[in-house]
């Protein structure tokens, strides 16, 4: 409710983060989630009383049962009444805890990585499909006499600086790329 209490758990919260159903309804969220993600919530609050007909998407830690915290990202929008009077907030949530994990996972290979690249003085380059991007390490660019540092670039500045002779098999190669993330 707007006072930041229980009025509905669904069987799959209870489940997952082992409160009984009995032992929420009717009483404030601040215990089931973790101490420090409280904030979070708060912020969440204020960004949708001042958007009430939007949605705010945030994480917050809730309690495993068998120990520690999930993570889990949480979508909150106002209720309305009959009158069109906001009544409740409703959150829909979901675990993310693999996600998360895997993310750290991948941050510590790309940190094994990079520390390797930099201990062999190797060059490298990383195209980001997403943002269409490319992320040159400093060695590249040193290699490339475009500075000592570490630069992002757009595409088509990073394709200007192929060599003639390489640019064939570098489309090619980036044709095949993009045609296997699709």
């Amino acid at each position: 409710d707007m006072e930041g209490k229980y009025t509905y758990v669904n069987d799959a919260f209870c489940e997952k983060f082992g409160f009984p159903r009995e032992q929420v309804l009717g009483k404030y969220y601040a215990p089931t989630v973790h101490p420090e993600d409280i904030k979070e919530c708060e912020k969440a609050m204020e960004k949708l009383s001042v958007n009430p007909d939007g949605v705010v998407i945030f994480e917050m830690r809730k309690p495993n049962p068998a120990g520690g915290f999930f993570n889990t990202e949480w979508e909150f929008v106002f209720v309305r009444d009959e009158r069109g009077e906001i009544v409740e907030v409703q959150g829909v949530g979901h675990d993310i805890t693999s996600q998360k994990t895997a993310y750290a996972e991948l941050e510590k290979d790309r940190n094994k990585l990079e520390l390797i690249l930099w201990s062999g003085r190797l060059g490298s380059w990383e195209w980001d499909m997403d943002r269409r991007e490319v992320h040159c390490n400093a060695f590249l660019m040193s290699l490339l006499g475009r500075g000592d540092h570490a630069q992002t670039i757009e595409p088509t500045a990073w394709e200007s600086w192929i060599h003639q002779e390489d640019a064939l098999v570098y489309n090619q190669r980036m044709d095949e790329t993009w045609y296997d993330a699709q």
